[in-house]
């Protein structure tokens, strides 16, 4: 699944406008791209965690 048909699911799902659910996925990427940025731990529960590590 890419960007694009996430958007349409979402918009699909909630009954929302293209824009909008396109704004609420670029919101939760930005937060999580910020939290790693900042040294946190992201965690999915049931999909997935990311963190990053300084080799």
């Amino acid at each position: 699944m890419n960007k694009l048909e996430l958007i349409s699911r979402l918009r699909n799902k909630c009954q929302i406008s293209k824009k909008e659910a396109a704004t609420i996925v670029d919101l939760f990427f930005d937060k999580i791209s910020t939290a790693l940025a900042e040294g946190d731990r992201v965690e999915i529960r049931g999909l997935c965690s990311f963190f990053y590590k300084r080799i």
